[in-house]
């Protein structure tokens, strides 16, 4: 019995000597903090990894699926410009009329003729500037008289011998057309020349003479020249960017730089190291000088080119940084308010009780204390728990969303934004962490979107895309106090409506009808005029409707898609 109390009275010794002694009571919190959040604050660097490798991943495919559509989306244009000069070039009156001019008496008949034809062709198609068609006697015809090609020049030129002995009729060229004009600086060109030979059919009258069964080949007669709307391809891949620096640019067979100008020239062989498996499209990580970039190369078949994008790792990855860092901000200064609540406890409790009180409640106090430590790892140990588990199982974005109600534990969340298509819910995102920066307020009213959307996608995006970055450019510029982005999806009567607002600053009246022509800008030398005019486009391409109200709220971009189509 003496040894228990002698036990007893060293163990409520002990007790007393941590209750008045500050020094040691205070590192014995500490050690208890320590052994709690250490293992907590490893976690969150592991789950912090885990989720950047998760996001850059998700990335990579996002980036191998811009570029298929962009090559998809090339090809299937610039093939229609081939048909349409294959149509004309292959045209029998075509040929036969060229070969026949000297000896014909309805010269201005066939001049007319031909040029309606040309003509034709560069009005059906807005990628065609200008078409020149040069017979072989050095005749010059042309829809527009842009491309002002010398024909006399043309003939002693190499680039004539180049086109007549390729065994390809079409050729796709790249060139600076100066020692070819007939006057005037001119920039450098995108063209696509066909040969125009004069065929005479076996059962024509002449070919019956002929007697030969076949149809006859009489040679090259002329050739027709179509000078390719740079800005016009452009517009076609510009707004699909991943970020603002992502460069995306178009290089021909021999890997030169056609179209646009890259921020970064990529040499040949630079692929080539890259692309040790020779694939028609790759992605991956690469080093230039000193910055990691995401690099991704399509090949295109016709014409013979290459899709280059080119953005830098950091540009990808930085917004979820910034919200995955948000987010540990919220959680740490909500752990430090936890572990000051729990240490003033402790020490304003050990200063009212007296030492006799004490003696009767510091197990109490010891029992509470370890039993909130530990509920508080227990929770925090089974968030961590369920984040890793979803990042393992690929659900980033949800491990995403799950962080953040935890950080959020307790409010109500007012900006939910689940709309069921996470393209669109990263589109969102994105113009979310940017109006932050800029001091822009964000409101939003979606619906969730269960049924499957009568547009394509990647139109959509474009769409939402274009609106939200003319919105948030207007916003920037402007000089108001109050800035205001209201973004709105819902259902109506069978439609879908996607409303973009900015509050500031209102759009004039005189300019509203014709903000949605080719070629009108309300940014200055900052605009080309074409992403109004491409989104209308893409809107009536699903029998929708694009238009602009202006009322107290601020300009309104109202986009309406039936749900039939």
């Amino acid at each position: 019995m003496s040894i228990l109390l002698s036990r007893g009275d060293r163990l409520k010794k002990f007790l007393n000597n941590i209750l008045k002694n500050r020094g040691l009571r205070t590192r014995l919190i500490l050690f208890f903090l320590i052994l709690i959040y250490f293992p907590i604050i490893i976690n969150i660097y592991f789950i912090y990894e885990g989720t950047i490798n998760a996001v850059k991943k998700d990335k990579i495919e996002v980036s191998k699926k811009v570029l298929i559509k962009t090559r998809e989306v090339l090809e299937s244009e610039l093939n229609k410009v081939a048909g349409e000069v294959n149509g004309f070039a292959t045209n029998l009156a075509i040929g036969a009329s060229i070969a026949k001019y000297d000896t014909s008496i309805y010269k201005k008949r066939i001049d007319a003729y031909i040029k309606s034809k040309i003509r034709k062709i560069v009005d059906s198609n807005e990628y065609i500037n200008d078409a020149t068609c040069i017979t072989i006697d050095g005749k010059v015809l042309s829809a527009k008289n842009k491309l002002n090609i010398d024909g006399d020049k043309f003939f002693i030129d190499k680039l004539y011998n180049e086109i007549l002995i390729n065994n390809k009729e079409q050729l796709w060229i790249d060139i600076n057309i100066d020692r070819l004009s007939k006057g005037g600086k001119q920039d450098d060109k995108v063209l696509l020349v066909q040969k125009i030979h004069h065929i005479t059919p076996k059962d024509s009258d002449e070919g019956k003479l002929m007697g030969t069964g076949n149809d006859v080949d009489n040679g090259v007669v002329g050739f027709i020249f179509v000078d390719i709307d740079k800005e016009e391809l452009i517009s076609l891949y510009s707004t699909i960017a991943l970020t603002d620096d992502n460069d995306i640019s178009i290089y021909n067979e021999f890997f030169k730089p056609i179209i646009s100008k890259p921020y970064i020239k990529l040499k040949s062989n630079f692929i080539t190291i890259h692309n040790r498996d020779n694939l028609e499209l790759f992605v991956k990580e690469v080093n230039i000088k000193g910055t990691d970039y995401l690099l991704g190369v399509s090949d295109m078949k016709s014409p013979e080119w290459n899709i280059v994008s080119l953005v830098p790792i950091d540009s990808l990855i930085e917004p979820t940084k910034e919200g995955i860092k948000g987010s540990f901000k919220i959680v740490g200064i909500i752990s430090v308010i936890v572990a000051i609540i729990i240490t003033l406890e402790v020490l304003v409790l050990s200063r009212l009780v007296t030492e006799k009180e004490m003696v009767n409640y510091r197990l109490n106090v010891s029992e509470n204390l370890n039993q909130k430590l530990r509920i508080y790892k227990h929770d925090f140990m089974n968030h961590l728990q369920i984040i890793q588990a979803l990042l393992e199982m690929g659900h980033s974005e949800r491990a995403m969303e799950y962080l953040k109600n935890i950080a959020n534990e307790g409010r109500a969340i007012h900006n939910n934004y689940e709309i069921g298509i996470p393209e669109l819910e990263a589109t969102i995102s994105t113009a979310i962490n940017e109006a932050k920066k800029q001091n822009i307020e964000v409101e939003l009213d979606t619906i969730e979107i269960t049924e499957e959307l009568p547009i394509d996608l990647y139109d959509l995006i474009k769409i939402i895309t274009n609106l939200i970055k003319n919105a948030m450019y207007a916003l920037t510029n402007s000089d108001s106090d109050m800035k205001i982005l209201k973004i709105e999806i819902s259902y109506e009567l069978g439609y879908y409506i996607f409303k973009i607002t900015n509050n500031v600053p209102i759009i004039p009246e005189d300019i509203r009808e014709k903000i949605f022509n080719k070629g009108f800008s309300t940014k200055g030398d900052n605009g080309n005029g074409l992403g109004l005019f491409i989104i209308k486009r893409l809107v009536d391409k699903y029998g929708g409707d694009l238009k602009l109200v202006v009322d107290e709220n601020g300009n309104n971009f109202i986009v309406s898609i039936p749900e039939k189509y």
